[in-house]
């Protein structure tokens, strides 16, 4: 499992604008090229805006739907990350529809050794 760490990649507690959630998708997609599942570790991270979470992470569960759950993990999420990556998920598969025209649902789902979905980031919140 690969595991990214902001404040490494950005260098700073506070991210935002589209082009930062550019480079962060482009890294996730890399690493899920290469492994199985990614972890996202926003130890450090006290902001995060919307649109950034939307460029970096929107994108991809538009693509993959509920399943991003199995394959990309949060940890070390303070309240206010927790609830960005939430509103985006939660709108981003409400978007989706699946061949039954039903819309898919965001409750941070369980995997075996870990938790997925923001669950993970309550989990793991320091």
């Amino acid at each position: 499992m690969a595991s990214l760490r902001l404040i490494d990649i950005f260098g700073t507690s506070d991210i935002g604008s589209r082009q930062n959630g550019l480079v962060l998708r482009e890294k996730i997609e890399i690493a899920l090229s290469n492994s199985d599942a990614v972890i996202l570790d926003f130890g450090g991270i006290n902001l995060v805006t919307q649109g950034f979470i939307d460029e970096a992470l929107g994108v991809i569960i538009r693509r993959m739907g509920i399943s991003f759950q199995k394959r990309i993990y949060f940890q070390n999420c303070n309240e206010l990350v927790k609830t960005v990556i939430t509103l985006v998920a939660t709108y981003s598969l409400t978007m989706m529809t699946d061949a039954s025209g039903s819309a898919g649902s965001f409750s941070g789902g369980q995997r075996e050794e870990k938790q997925g979905g923001i669950e993970a980031c309550r989990a793991a919140t320091v």
